[in-house]
């Protein structure tokens, strides 16, 4: 078989990283010979390089050639070429060669997250995982994905309990295997709402560790709390729970009761808080007591660069006028985890079986955070009392004649009349579902307005809707449209299906190509035609009818003869229309887009873009348009547009009038109105132009 037609794919070959590692390689040993020609003792470890630049005695640098920077247990951190500047030492070692892939890291990154599959519950699998598979062959596939499934579950149960793992926290990663066969936890790492890296950590078949790799670009992944775990009495009202390793953010979270944000590493943790600051600083006094609370939860590491790095973290949040918090777990001698080698951290405890007292240890953690935070090094004293100075707010003034505003509920309140609301809607709406679904004329289901501030909880609840057992065993599908993608991760992150609109590549979702963008574009913008009217006429849609087709009959999912028989007679016909564009039905790419539609229709709590909805996709679900959006938007257009409109219409017109018995009453009908109405918008603008005015028209689209 050919490759299909009129695909560019993005997906990077897999099979290169070989020479991927091998191209990498060469970085390493020159910048290795240049240091070692210096004086500068070094080794190579992996990938990146551990040095000694201050002839301390300790191998405290690592440097990363691929990628072109570094970073010290002492908190420094930046490109490879100033470091070796500052040295007097030439940088042309690794010049040019710094950061080789990235782009294509972060695309193998994406479509390793996309083949990946999210468990929801133990006996779960993949979707579709049976699809083209006979039945001597299901039984191996299903054997292969119960043993990674419960691979999965083990290493969580043994580092998080067993308590949250099925319902919450299962959620939050995806399962697959590279390409050797091997068990791999997925975990994404988000930048500006988008999948940018992953964290991939291999297991056994027993659940058992055996090395985690990061893949793309660094990024952070916030995390909820599992539903039912209320909020714990720490320092201030709110808390975000900040820390390095999922596992360590996880278990904190579970304990605590607060959501939280994974940085992956010491270095992410002091970008993350940073970037924070540099918000902060746009923001007023007002907005700043109103932010959460940063505890951050920092690695007790034999080498201190998880302190250093927290220490470093709450200073810039502090002098930035954020409330932080510095939590380090207490030692084993004074009740703490034993960790490992290189130390311990707050996701030590449910491992070792200390669940019980993590609570109480971070309260004392968080008390004591102040005099257990380590200082800067000495011969920095300079940018210890830059980090140490408040933020200034003396410029500001006490209003004067301040404005009456009318008497407001308490935040507290309005979150107990919405969750109150919340529940009234989804009864009214199931009683609805029972009673009319199935009626010959149903009556509509009357929408709802919610008018209500940002942060009442109205997402945190729409979140939690996916727990709610009534709407599940109803099988009532819910479907929620937020302003973007970064808004829609979230929902995803917490089990919901993500749909995407037509992607014109496979950067952003792969199971959303859609291979014939740029004509559907063109067909839709130039000729106004509608793009589900485009697909039904597009080969790559056509060849997915048949794929599906197909299926059906393989499934043996069919009641009769003369089912089978109008089965086959379709793909004939749908195998005759790609012919008849010349085109081999065996080489075109089955529409990627029309089956995660499908996807999206199939699953019960779908999330989207709100200006990817479409009845088709909604139909009767209980659909919540999560805060405000256009329903509508400007379209400027002149006479020309207008007579090519009309000349279409004149066309259906004699279609209808030549070709009676394939003439559709009601289409005829709305076509001549349609024509009218052109006519009557011509005649109009003309008049508004010859008189220098300007006019409204209205029409009823009855």
């Amino acid at each position: 078989m050919n490759a299909p037609t009129r695909i560019k794919s993005q997906i990077p070959d897999l099979r290169n990283s070989s020479r991927i590692n091998q191209d990498l390689q060469s970085p390493s040993m020159d910048l290795m010979a240049l240091l070692d020609s210096a004086g500068i003792p070094c080794r190579r470890v992996g990938k990146e390089i551990e040095a000694d630049f201050d002839q301390s005695g300790h191998l405290s640098y690592k440097l990363n050639p691929r990628k072109g920077v570094y970073f010290s247990t002492t908190g420094k951190k930046g490109k490879i070429a100033s470091l070796l500047r500052s040295h007097k030492l030439p940088d042309t070692a690794y010049t040019g060669q710094a950061s080789a892939l990235p782009k294509k890291n972060i695309g193998i990154a994406r479509h390793i997250w996309s083949s990946g599959w999210t468990c929801t519950h133990r006996q779960d699998m993949p979707v579709d995982w049976d699809k083209g598979l006979n039945a001597s062959q299901k039984g191996a596939v299903r054997i292969k994905h119960a043993e990674e499934r419960e691979a999965v579950i083990t290493y969580l149960t043994a580092r998080l309990g067993p308590e949250h793992v099925e319902e919450h926290w299962l959620r939050q990663i995806r399962i697959a295997r590279d390409r050797l066969g091997q068990i791999m936890m997925l975990v994404p790492m988000y930048k500006d709402g988008e999948v940018v890296g992953i964290q991939r950590t291999y297991l056994t078949p027993n659940g058992k560790k055996i090395v985690r790799k990061m893949l793309g670009q660094k990024g952070v992944l916030p995390l909820s709390a599992p539903t039912g775990v209320n909020p714990a009495q720490l320092a201030g009202v709110r808390n975000m729970l900040i820390g390095e390793g999922f596992e360590t953010v996880a278990a904190a979270i579970q304990t605590a009761g607060y959501g939280g944000i994974v940085c992956f590493d010491a270095v992410g943790l002091t970008v993350w808080a940073e970037s924070q600051a540099r918000v902060a600083a746009e923001q007023s006094k007002e907005q700043l007591d109103n932010t959460p609370t940063a505890t951050i939860l920092a690695d007790n590491d034999e080498s201190q660069t998880g302190q250093k790095a927290s220490a470093k973290a709450v200073r810039a949040l502090r002098k930035a006028g954020l409330k932080a918090h510095f939590a380090l777990p207490p030692l084993p001698e004074n009740g703490g985890p034993k960790g490992g080698p290189k130390g311990s951290d707050w996701g030590d405890y449910p491992q070792e079986g200390l669940s019980h007292a993590m609570l109480a240890h971070l309260q004392m953690a968080v008390s004591n955070g102040d005099s257990e935070m380590p200082v800067l090094d000495a011969d920095d004293d300079a940018k210890r009392a830059e980090l140490e100075e408040t933020h200034d707010f003396t410029w500001l003034r006490l209003a004067e004649n301040l404005a009456d505003f009318p008497v407001t509920d308490t935040v507290e309140q309005v979150r107990d009349n919405l969750k109150t609301d919340f529940q009234k809607l989804v009864e009214d709406y199931l009683d609805w579902w029972g009673s009319q679904r199935d009626a010959k004329d149903p009556s509509l289901f009357q929408p709802v307005l919610f008018q209500i501030t940002t942060g009442a909880g109205k997402s945190r609840y729409l979140k939690k809707l996916i727990t709610n057992l009534p709407l599940r065993k109803a099988g009532v599908r819910v479907c929620v449209g937020v302003g973007d993608h970064a808004q829609a991760a979230e929902f995803e992150a917490v089990g919901y299906f993500h749909f995407w609109g037509r992607q014109p590549n496979e950067e952003k979702c792969p199971a959303a190509y859609c291979p014939a963008h740029e004509d559907l574009a063109k067909a839709v913008d130039r000729e106004h035609i509608p793009q589900a009217e485009y697909c039904n006429s597009c080969p790559h849609g056509i060849a997915w009818s048949i794929e599906k087709v197909r299926a059906k009959l393989e499934d043996g999912n069919v009641s009769s003869q003369t089912q089978v028989d109008d089965l086959e007679e379709r793909i004939q016909q749908l195998v005759a229309l790609l012919l008849r564009m010349g085109l081999d039905p065996g080489d075109v790419l089955p529409c990627p887009w029309q089956q995660h539609l499908k996807s999206a229709m199939d699953a019960q709590f779908v999330v989207m873009h709100h200006l990817s909805y479409s009845d088709s996709l909604v139909n009767n679900a209980l659909y919540f348009a999560d805060e405000s959006f256009d329903i509508g938007k400007t379209v400027t257009i002149n006479l020309g547009d207008i007579a090519q409109w009309a000349k279409e219409l004149d066309g259906q017109v004699r279609h209808f009038s030549v070709h009676p018995p394939l003439a559709d009453e009601g289409r005829e009908t709305q076509v001549k109105k349609a024509r009218m109405a052109m006519q009557m918008l011509a005649d109009r603008m003309a008049y508004w132009a010859g008189q220098g005015k300007s006019g409204a028209v209205e029409l009823d689209a009855g």
